[in-house]
């Protein structure tokens, strides 16, 4: 499955006219939760619903945080045609 993803600017396009939106953020490694802290910081910053996802080169088990944060490996991102609804 091929998949094809917007890069939205801060005074992007009428949101609006869009039906889904992700914020997705890539890391090579998380090997402290220092860094996981650092990674979804500019998570913390947006103030709307859309999902928010962190993609982690390691194949690491799928896991939410309290803030609703979604961690995954990137094997299951690509592999899973519903990673994204996860």
């Amino acid at each position: 499955m091929q998949r094809s993803f917007r890069k939205f600017a801060a005074n992007g396009p009428n949101l609006k006219s869009y039906r889904e939106r992700f914020y997705i953020q890539s890391v090579y490694a998380l090997p402290s939760p220092e860094k996981m802290e650092q990674e979804v910081r500019p998570f913390l910053n947006i103030n709307d619903a859309f999902k928010r996802i962190v993609i982690v080169k390691e194949d690491i088990l799928l896991r939410r945080n309290d803030m609703g944060i979604v961690t995954m490996g990137l094997r299951e991102f690509l592999v899973n045609n519903n990673s994204l609804y996860l």
